[in-house]
């Protein structure tokens, strides 16, 4: 449980620090008055942790979503490698990547648009051993 809490608080922080990224973005070559990168976002932002924790293990919710992650362990796959490992959940690129882009938008895996690699973040591992934690016990006999 502390590597996932610790993979959420991760995800929660790379977020911030991208708002904050584009929240001190200007569209002229002039300074923006009173802000700078380091104070669009402070660093006491209040975060909805139950939001981030739902949104991520929402998910995975379906057994497909499962598969693509189980299909990512290791160094992950070129997304046309990906389509063939999961068939029949995404069938053509366009639904692959629209998986995958669900997935990513989660914080569950990344996508190297340069490579077209798909690769599970310690978000989407965390995950994916609670679900084989959860497994193991609910198959688990009771003595």
């Amino acid at each position: 449980m502390d590597r996932l809490a610790a993979a959420i608080r991760t995800r929660v922080d790379a977020r911030l620090a991208a708002e904050a990224r584009l929240a001190s973005f200007a569209f002229s070559e002039q300074p923006a008055a009173g802000r700078s990168p380091s104070t669009a976002l402070a660093d006491d932002v209040p975060v909805d942790w139950r939001y981030f924790v739902l949104r991520a293990i929402g998910a995975l919710g379906d057994p497909d979503s499962v598969r693509i992650l189980d299909a990512l362990r290791g160094d992950g796959l070129p997304l046309e490698t990906l389509m063939g490992a999961i068939e029949p959940v995404a069938h053509d690129r366009l639904v692959a990547a629209d998986r995958v882009g669900a997935l990513a938008s989660a914080g569950l895996v990344g996508r190297e648009l340069e490579s077209d690699r798909v690769t599970l973040t310690p978000l989407g591992a965390a995950l994916l051993d609670l679900v084989a934690d959860l497994e193991r016990r609910a198959g688990a006999r009771q003595r």
